[in-house]
């Protein structure tokens, strides 16, 4: 009787910190070299089934691609070149209310089907942090790409890091909604299903199915572009949540 007493109580004293260690996402595909460096420093190569947590920060190498898959059942692919940070993710089956992601794109790019996170309790708990911008999200399917110049071509990307610092910069003359192309470096959000709202300085934007929009990385400009980048129509990588790497290559 005292035995099982004891038993019961180290299960249940176990229960808090078995919670603590569930891990945020899951790598459910690798193709080439892709790392994450853990909040003490260390840094370790992945591998598909690796687990990241809250405060990790995961890197693809260039021609390198990464799948993620939270516990909340959202989905994370991430483009070559790219660098994310999970700054914070709770998710609790049960308690709906203190749901919470907040995520960081550093460089390149990436595409998301949201979870659960965002769609129960408090709509605003997931944001998606990039250059000046947040992305909070409704339920939805979207990309988004940090790029340092207009056209993003990758070899820009490798100083898109949004640690480093942004040059000063002059608001662009007479920016309304529609303008065609954005200037200078930012964040391109496109929406493939369900809606996201855009937020930077105090200014919303609200992008739908097929809408595209830019958030300059000077802190300045908010807009929806009339015509998709061909940097990202061209993009093969971010074309399907479940693309084959070996094939983008080639394309």
């Amino acid at each position: 009787m005292i035995f099982r007493f004891f038993r019961l109580l180290t299960v249940m004293l176990c229960l808090p910190a078995c919670a603590l260690a569930d891990p945020a996402a899951t790598l459910a595909m690798v193709d080439g070299t892709v790392y994450l460096v853990r909040s003490d420093g260390k840094r370790l190569l992945l591998a598909a089934g690796s687990t990241l947590a809250a405060g990790d920060v995961i890197t693809t190498e260039r021609s390198s691609y990464a799948k993620l898959r939270f516990s909340d059942g959202a989905e994370v692919a991430l483009r070559p070149s790219s660098r994310l940070a999970i700054d914070d993710y709770r998710f609790d089956e049960a308690r709906p209310a203190d749901d919470a992601a907040l995520i960081r794109l550093l460089k390149g790019g990436l595409r998301t089907v949201t979870g659960l996170i965002g769609k129960r309790g408090n709509q605003d708990a997931y944001r998606l942090q990039g250059g000046t911008a947040t992305i909070g999200i409704r339920g939805t399917d979207f990309v988004a790409r940090l790029c340092a110049k207009e056209h993003c071509e990758e070899q820009d990307e490798e100083i898109a890091d949004d640690d480093a610092p942004a040059k000063p910069a002059q608001k662009s003359p007479a920016t309304t909604a529609g303008d065609a192309l954005p200037h200078g470096p930012g964040l391109y959000t496109e929406v493939k299903s369900g809606s996201v709202i855009v937020r930077q300085d105090g200014r919303t934007l609200i992008l739908r199915k097929g809408e595209t929009g830019f958030a300059a990385r000077n802190g300045l400009d908010l807009y929806r572009l009339n015509t998709q980048p061909n940097f990202l129509q061209q993009d093969a990588w971010m074309r399907s949540m479940r693309i084959d790497p070996a094939a983008c290559r080639t394309r």
